[in-house]
């Protein structure tokens, strides 16, 4: 009922419901890569996140996060990240074709 509240009030056809920000940012991250996959194939599947990001507690959201300091113990971490500084310009110096 509150799905069918929000897709008529919004104009959009689904919901995502969630428990947590890791949860909500690891869909994301699975919806990113599902339809960069879907749209140019294979090898690009790299993610940009934004140095001092935090993205939640799980490996993948650890991993996304940009943030040494969580990066430092529980291995091994997914792979398909890269950290931007938080400007234009931090973000075309490591965006690269994988993107």
């Amino acid at each position: 009922m509150l799905a069918q509240k929000l897709c008529q009030r919004s104009g959009m056809s689904d919901v995502f419901f969630a428990n947590s920000g890791a949860e909500s940012n690891e869909g994301l991250i699975k919806l990113a890569r599902k339809y960069s996959f879907d749209k140019y194939g294979k090898g690009r599947s790299t993610i940009l996140t934004l140095k001092n990001s935090f993205h939640g507690r799980t490996i993948t959201t650890l991993t996304a996060t940009g943030q040494e300091v969580f990066h430092n113990y529980f291995f091994p971490f997914d792979q398909g990240f890269r950290y931007a500084a938080p400007s234009l310009e931090g973000v075309e110096e490591v965006a690269g074709d994988d993107v």
